[in-house]
């Protein structure tokens, strides 16, 4: 802070108001509002709406809803936030005995910033509604059957377009016990563009596979535990290309100097250009018009050893070097490859392939 700072300041102002009614068969209501202001320049404004049930014998689950606006006369700005985040569900099953669990997560969230009367970049708004059936917690075997439909729209070129429709059904089965953890998930991913200006900045539309197996062990000496997470996914990913546009001088970035003078515009044959007021090529990626095929696979796995588990019992120096020790160690692999084939090695993780050439392979990176 800059104390010696004589400019005039502004007075900020501060409110906020909340209550809360609770009913006796398991419902709740908050009500929430603030406001502040910074002088005559900068006002926001706050409301908070949340709603929860617990009462079985009705709809459960829990709601909430904020709402924020800042406004700024002197810059003729407006922002404001809104955002709907919930679970409502109902219980499947005899009464005090129900085993399942049928619901809705919400997630609704929209955004605008103005300029005036126009909208400006970074307005957006989304809906993502998750129908759901799973078993109720507590047991030991765990399913879930959803489907996720979301929808986009986003400010592009002067306007708020409809951007892209997704659709991810998915299944998950899981098994807990005290020693061993596991959850296996596939889901499928369907995204579909709506508006070709997003097509010309580069997005596509993708389909996708993905599988995520999650294993967790835990010894009986609790000595040493275990994780393992390894996902399997496969999609088509646009090859883009990279090419170079001439646009008036001064506009651009790069510079053509035809080497071999075979008067071709070659890749290699553009250079940054010394003198910005002559440059006039600028560097971009095309649309893609292929889609390439691709499995991707991902193992990550997690090693801890608890020294002070090796001695159970005494006081000696030992146990007490040993109780402050501990190791862990981390491994992950990741490997993306094109032109799948039916075969299962196309699915797992091949470490031979940091070694040695390979010309399905994509990317590999991994980490130790």
């Amino acid at each position: 802070m800059n104390f010696n700072d004589l400019s005039p300041r502004g007075i900020e102002r501060l409110g906020e108001l909340s209550t809360e009614l609770r009913h006796t068969r398991g419902y709740r209501l908050r009500l929430a509002g603030g406001l502040r202001s910074m002088g005559d320049s900068v006002r926001t404004q706050r409301v908070t709406i949340e709603a929860e049930s617990s009462d079985s014998s009705a709809l459960m689950g829990r709601h909430l809803m904020v709402w924020l606006a800042t406004d700024n006369p002197t810059a003729r700005t407006r922002s404001t936030w809104m955002r709907h985040n919930g679970d409502l569900y109902s219980l499947v099953g005899p009464r005090r005995r129900e085993w399942l669990r049928l619901g809705t997560e919400i997630w609704i969230e929209r955004r605008t910033q103005t300029q005036g009367d126009s909208l400006t970049l970074g307005s957006f708004d989304f809906v993502d509604l998750k129908p759901y059936l799973r078993s109720l917690p507590g047991r030991r075997v765990q399913l879930e059957r959803a489907s996720t439909l979301r929808s986009d729209r986003e400010f592009l070129s002067a306007a708020l377009r409809d951007k892209a429709v997704t659709l991810k059904p998915s299944l998950s089965v899981s098994y807990t016990s005290p020693k061993l953890t596991s959850t296996l998930t596939a889901t499928y991913i369907d995204y579909r563009l709506r508006d070709t200006a997003f097509a010309r900045v580069g997005l596509v539309d993708q389909r996708a596979l993905q599988s995520l197996l999650q294993l967790g062990y835990i010894a009986p000496s609790r000595f040493w535990q275990a994780n393992v997470f390894y996902e399997v996914s496969t999609e088509r990913i646009a090859r883009r290309q990279l090419v170079y546009v001439k646009v008036n001088p001064g506009l651009g970035q790069y510079d053509w100097i035809d080497y071999n003078n075979n008067g071709v515009e070659d890749l290699n044959a553009f250079e940054l250009s010394p003198n910005p007021l002559t440059a006039d090529y600028l560097r971009v990626l095309s649309p893609p018009a292929e889609l390439i095929p691709t499995v991707r696979a991902v193992l990550c796995t997690n090693l801890r050893f608890d020294l002070s588990r090796l001695i159970a019992d005494g006081s000696g120096w030992l146990r007490h070097v040993l109780h402050h020790l501990s190791t862990q160690t981390n491994f992950r692999l990741d490997q993306r490859r094109s032109t799948p084939t039916d075969e299962l090695q196309s699915y797992l993780v091949q470490f031979g392939t940091l070694a040695r050439a390979d010309s399905t392979l994509l990317s590999a990176i991994a980490s130790f």
